[in-house]
């Protein structure tokens, strides 16, 4: 039987590709900027503190992996292109951090201080255009 990591690891680049290659759709195929920004603030409240993975350990993971399978990619398209690499780069960090589920701390605090980027580059994106 191979390790969960070899398993794993040609998976997350399939789901990578398919959000990026989902995010590349015409402005016809984007979603409005209010609806997307609710998918935003549920996608990004249901994941995971450093704290919560700590604790949760590979239990967590898998049954977080099953729901980034489904859930994140509801990120794709964005509202505008401008926001598709960050939201690009979250999800791929998200997807990462599940399947590898480290459990080192100082491991887990770096990837959601990644995770945390992204976010502000996405929230900061939203705010400029509320204006």
């Amino acid at each position: 039987m191979l390790p969960a990591t070899t398993v794993r690891r040609p998976l997350v680049a399939l789901l990578g590709a398919g959000v990026l290659t989902t995010t590349g759709c015409g402005g016809g195929d984007r979603p409005s900027w209010t609806a997307w920004t609710v998918t935003w603030s549920v996608e990004r409240g249901e994941f995971p503190d450093a704290d919560t993975f700590a604790a949760g350990g590979q239990d967590l993971c898998d049954s977080l992996v099953g729901r980034l399978r489904s859930s994140l990619t509801t990120l794709a398209p964005t509202p505008d292109e401008a926001l598709d690499g960050a939201v690009a780069a979250w999800v791929r960090t998200a997807e990462r951090l599940a399947f590898d589920c480290p459990d080192a701390r100082d491991e887990l605090d770096r990837r959601h201080e990644q995770l945390a980027v992204f976010a502000a580059e996405i929230d900061a994106g939203l705010a400029a255009a509320e204006d």
